[in-house]
């Protein structure tokens, strides 16, 4: 996939295809002369540094040299690697149609930092009737126990979609609700 992939859906979905939903991005010494910042909290000394520890940063004279300290086969990244350098050459990229082809891979020392998938919310929660209320294991309201906001899951607000950020809408507008429903049952 594109890299520069504005869609977080695109971008966390095609991460979920990839083997222990890992990814490597390789890239060469180049990028460390040009503005483009790899970690924010890093400089690129301590890059360097980290990449002779082998934790979370490899480094090589070759692409195959790189392959083979990362575990993968050094002939398709070496493949892998041409193409897209043809690629920015060229300005134009016919396989995942990257728009930012500004930097090719070809100085050495090459560079190869492990990316995991992170989970920051659960689609399941506690389960909640249409009043808020938790309820049991047979749909039965527990006593004045009611759920609002990430507690509840995404799969209650947002489905199936991965949307950074949009949890926080629906706590605040149920938590109105609730508040406001509670306030005036206790008015009463």
């Amino acid at each position: 996939m594109d890299e520069n992939e504005p869609d977080a859906d695109l971008r966390e979905r095609s991460l979920e295809k990839q083997t222990g939903e890992k990814f490597w991005a390789i890239f060469d010494e180049n990028a460390f002369n040009g503005e483009m910042q790899i970690l924010p909290k890093f400089t690129a000394h301590q890059l360097r540094q980290e990449a002779k520890n082998g934790k979370f940063l490899w480094c090589a004279d070759s692409i195959e040299d790189l392959a083979n300290l990362i575990g993968i086969d050094g002939e398709s990244l070496a493949k892998t690697v041409a193409e897209f350098n043809e690629s920015v050459a060229n300005q134009q990229d016919k396989q995942f149609r990257r728009k930012h082809l500004e930097n090719s891979i070809k100085q050495p020392p090459f560079y190869a930092l492990l990316t995991y998938a992170a989970s920051l919310i659960s689609f399941g929660g506690l389960a909640i009737n249409d009043n808020f209320q938790v309820i049991d294991k047979t749909d039965q309201p527990i006593p004045n126990l009611y759920a609002i906001g990430e507690i509840i899951g995404a799969g209650a607000t947002t489905g199936n979609a991965f949307c950074s950020g949009m949890l926080v809408t629906p706590a605040l507008s149920f938590g109105r609700i609730l508040g406001r429903s509670l306030s005036f049952h206790s008015n009463r």
